[in-house]
Formats: C-alpha cells, structure tokens, sequence
C-alpha cells in the first residue's frame, strides 16, 4: 500500500534591508524543516512504515539520518532523487540508489494554484 501525508512548515517573518538601497522588506525564514525530515525518516523506519524511501534532495544535510537507516535497518532501500543541477556526492554516496530529476519533469509536476480541500481552501 503505497500512503504519504503532507508535513507542513513553519514560516518565520522577519525584517530584511536591501544592501544596495538600504530599504527593508519583510521576508521569511524556514524552520525546522531539516530537523523535520531527519525525524519522520528515521521514525518511519523505526515503525517499518517502508521497504523503500524516495529522498527527493540536493541537501547534504539529509546524511545523517539515511546513514543512521543504513547502520540500524539494514534492510530498507534508500533512493535520493536530486533536483537539475544540485547534486551532493556525499547524499549520493549514502543512498543504494540516485537519480536527476529532469527539469522538464519537475515543471510537468506542478501542483495547480489552487487546492480543493474538505477543510481549508489551500493555495500554493
């Protein structure tokens, strides 16, 4: 059975100033996101929730929790799927297997601006 959720981030607002023009601007800051994904992949494997993970990252930040699956689970398949031109070796070099991702392929998978939910209207 193949399942998946969606894990949403958390956006910190926060007041940047333009080098060039000394203006500011509000921007945001992703949290915890790393810490995030590091968590539910190795929680997952704990529970035997897969045979094999799709990583879907350029990020060598994403290492040590595929290392600590390969150490203590021997038996899941790790894939790392890394966008155009953002391959890390390193990510790579944990995974039983890699691949890119085609830039035609990401922009043929784009979700619509609009999402149809039965709680909330969602947007990209």
């Amino acid at each position: 059975m193949i399942s998946w959720s969606v894990i949403y981030r958390r956006f910190l607002p926060q007041i940047e100033r333009c080098h060039e023009y000394g203006e500011q601007y509000l921007t945001y800051e992703e949290k915890k996101t790393d810490a995030n994904i590091a968590c539910h992949i190795l929680n997952d494997a704990y529970q035997d929730r897969f045979d094999c993970c799709y990583v879907v990252s350029g990020d060598s930040d994403r290492v040590p929790p595929l290392e600590m699956v390969g150490e203590y689970h021997m038996d899941k398949v790790i894939i790392v799927a890394h966008p155009p031109k953002r391959k890390s070796t390193e990510l790579c070099q944990v995974a039983n297997g890699r691949f890119s991702i085609r830039r035609q392929r990401l922009k043929d998978s784009q979700l619509p601006e609009g999402i149809q939910s039965k709680v909330l209207p969602q947007t990209k």
